[in-house]
């Protein structure tokens, strides 16, 4: 009785020491799942798609769903380029391939080693 008894002291004692940490961490993973609520669960999205719609052939279909002028038209550049990088960086890796160059742009550019593509960050890769 008394092993069991200086047992469950010893862990009151590390939990005690630990708790504000747990505290710490799970307020840091709560506020932002708040903060991004509508996204995270509630199936809406952080990309500007309604800036899509400002071109055809979206624009001749911005009615039907319901879209009128873009929140804020300089955030274009999240579904114009990134998506397109990202549907390129697929494609190259599917294919067996290292994304060193891109040839769509002008007479092409540097890929890979472009750091706005995001090439070599954990979500380009797993997307």
């Amino acid at each position: 009785d008394d092993g069991r008894f200086i047992e469950s002291r010893v862990m009151q004692q590390k939990l005690r020491r630990i708790a504000p940490d747990l505290l710490i961490a799970a307020f840091l993973l709560i506020v932002p799942l708040l903060f991004f609520f509508s996204q995270t669960l509630g199936g809406k999205t952080v990309v500007p798609l309604d800036n899509l719609f400002q071109w055809e052939p979206y624009r001749s279909l911005a009615s039907e769903y319901g879209v009128g002028a873009p929140h804020n038209g300089l955030l274009s550049d999240l579904i114009l380029e990134n998506t397109a990088w990202k549907q390129f960086l697929r494609e190259q890796v599917t294919s067996g391939q290292v994304p060193f160059w891109q040839p769509y742009i002008l007479g092409g550019s540097p890929f890979l080693a472009a750091g706005q593509s995001q090439t070599l960050t954990r979500s380009a890769c797993c997307s």
